[in-house]
C-alpha cells in the first residue's frame, strides 16, 4: 500500500500543462492540416531550410499575403 501512496502521479505531473492549455482561448490559434504527397513535403522542407525559414512561418506569410491580395 506505501507505494501506492508514495508513487508519483504521472497525471499530477502533467497536471499544470494540462491546465495552462486549457485555459487559452479558443479563438487564440487554429490549426490547418493539409495533404501532400511525400516528394513534394521533403522539397518543401529542404527549401525551407535552404533559406533558414520554418515551414510554419512560410505558410503563413503566403497566407497573409494570398487573403491581402484576394479579400474584398
Amino acid at each position: 500500500m506505501a507505494l501506492l501512496t508514495t508513487a508519483p502521479s504521472k497525471v499530477a505531473d502533467r497536471a499544470p500543462k494540462i491546465l495552462a492549455k486549457a485555459s487559452k482561448p479558443a479563438a487564440e490559434e487554429k490549426r490547418l492540416n493539409v495533404r501532400l504527397d511525400a516528394a513534394k513535403h521533403d522539397r518543401f522542407r529542404r527549401a525551407c531550410m535552404r533559406n533558414e525559414s520554418d515551414m510554419t512561418t512560410v505558410i503563413q506569410e503566403f497566407i497573409d499575403q494570398y487573403v491581402a491580395k484576394y479579400s474584398r
